[in-house]
């Protein structure tokens, strides 16, 4: 191939350059020059078979195209295996995929990470099944920052559904392939064997921030009793708390009752948690918490006696709570004044924990519920002191 000028096709063919063709088959500048080389290809025959079968294994998928089309003139016929796969992947069949099972998952694998027909290679996957798992796991606990590959891998587990559960179970158990994909792919596929794997992860102090991340909400989507326990148990952990207390506040209906219930938890960690879970929860919480708190023969005096004696702090509390824009603006003027930076999810639990220390926590819930500008009450905290009379 010429150094500054278009590749001679001419000149190569008569010096037997396969090489050199084989790379003019991908000349941008031309597209004579690519069927030149081409046809130059397919002139010279036998000998020019294995340069264009390594083709078909390059990342170029332009160069892998056209290596298919000149071994279609030439009349090869690709051996079983591997090497058929490559072939296939490239046309595009995936049925012939399917047909050669196990051969064909590395090769469809390497698709997904060019992002080649990428929800077509997952489907194909998923229909070779069970051969498909293992590749797939050990791909995925190597996906590194490239969020569109993890997902298309977790889709292929996902799509394989329940017999890919244990599998990632036990990857999940073996520190070479622990990872926070391998967490949520357990999760999207929603199996309830998978809880205790998840709970014993965040449970662990050695797993770090992501895998814990993943794993709560992994227990989130699957949303069973222990889940939900598995979850509650993290507000201890300043770390992941958050994760966990989104996690548990998407599950709905079901977290209620334990959330309520973890209001009276000995440890403050966990009913801060469950104060701000239940604020994430919305209206939906409202009815089961004053239900809980109505059984206090003292419920209206403890409110009206919090909103009377808290002062600042309760603004500060329910701000956190709240997780209002003022608040967090109040966090950003502090950490410039003092030139250090605490992490904001600590910050904001600091103010919770005060306030519990105050003001029963149910309270709390409700007040936070109804709380308008952080200097005045909603209307609405009127009706919530009259359903506790």
């Amino acid at each position: 191939m010429s150094l500054f000028g278009p590749p001679n096709v001419e000149k190569m063919k008569a010096k037997g350059d396969i090489k050199g063709l084989v790379k003019a088959l991908t000349y941008e500048k031309d597209q004579t020059i690519c069927q030149q080389a081409a046809n130059a290809l397919a002139s010279i025959g036998m000998p020019a078979v294995e340069p264009l079968v390594a083709a078909l294994q390059d990342k170029d998928q332009k160069l892998r195209e056209a290596a298919v089309q000149v071994l279609d003139k030439l009349g090869w016929q690709a051996p079983n295996g591997q090497l058929e796969a490559y072939y296939w992947v490239t046309k595009q069949q995936w049925d012939k995929c399917v047909e050669i099972g196990s051969p064909a998952v590395l090769p469809l694998i390497e698709a997904l990470e060019r992002g080649h027909a990428a929800e077509s290679v997952v489907t194909t996957l998923s229909r070779i099944g069970v051969p498909a798992i293992e590749p797939l796991i050990n791909r995925l606990a190597r996906s590194g920052p490239d969020p569109t590959l993890r997902a298309h891998l977790e889709n292929s587990l996902v799509q394989i559904g329940t017999p890919a559960v244990a599998p990632l179970i036990l990857a999940l158990q073996n520190e070479k392939t622990r990872h926070a994909a391998v967490a949520e792919a357990l999760g999207l596929i929603g199996d309830p064997r998978a809880v205790e794997p998840l709970g014993a992860i965040l449970r662990d102090p050695k797993n770090d921030f992501y895998l814990c991340s993943d794993a709560a909400r992994a227990l989130g989507r699957i949303g069973t009793a222990p889940a939900i326990e598995y979850l509650i148990d993290t507000f201890k952990r300043y770390d992941v708390a958050f994760n966990a207390i989104v996690a548990v506040a998407t599950i709905g209906s079901s977290a209620l009752e334990p959330l309520i219930l973890a209001l009276e938890a000995s440890e403050i960690l966990v009913r801060v948690g469950a104060i701000i879970a239940l604020n994430e929860m919305g209206a939906a919480a409202v009815e089961p918490v004053v239900a809980a708190f109505k059984k206090d023969g003292l419920a209206a005096s403890k409110f009206a006696a919090a909103l009377s004696t808290a002062g600042d702090q309760l603004a500060m509390g329910i701000g956190a709570i709240r997780n209002e824009k003022w608040y967090k603006d109040k966090y950003e003027e502090k950490q410039r004044n003092s030139g250090t930076r605490q992490p904001y999810g600590p910050y904001r639990y600091e103010h919770v924990r005060s306030l519990i220390n105050l003001i029963d926590p149910r309270v709390i819930v409700l007040i936070a519920f109804f709380r308008g500008e952080p200097s005045t009450l909603d209307a609405a905290i009127q009706k919530a002191l009259a359903k506790l009379d």
